[in-house]
């Protein structure tokens, strides 16, 4: 099994770009998505968006994980094909607000974690 590793001083949406351009979505060996496992940490994130899901095969996703990012925005349709998450993590960002739409999306969420952020409220 192929393993790719992304080193953090590479900016994000370089990478999220050359994906996009060259429609690598699967390898021969190995889906992105592992387990059901889509793991976004760490990658200077600052506004979550359907968008950058695109290239990923949403209704795989169980597990979600947007934690250690700068996000401060998430647009309320982000999560719209995300049928199957079971848990979301948006632990340590600078959310301030959350609209309680994207959660019209998320019937099968059981665990939300959002510590750590800027939260007035949600």
């Amino acid at each position: 099994m192929r393993k790719f590793y992304i080193n953090k001083s590479i900016n994000f949406f370089i990478i999220l770009a050359l994906i996009i351009s060259f429609s690598v979505i699967k390898t021969e060996d190995e889906d992105l998505i592992i387990n059901g496992e889509l793991n976004l940490r760490n990658l200077n994130l600052e506004i979550v968006n359907a968008r950058l899901f695109s290239i990923y095969y949403e209704e795989e996703v169980l597990f979600l994980n947007l934690g250690n990012n700068l996000i401060k925005k998430i647009e309320y349709d982000s999560f719209k094909d995300f049928v199957h998450l079971e848990q979301l993590y948006l632990s340590h960002n600078q959310i301030e607000s959350i609209d309680w739409r994207i959660f019209r999306y998320l019937s099968e969420l059981k665990k939300l974690q959002i510590d750590s952020n800027r939260l007035k409220y949600i």
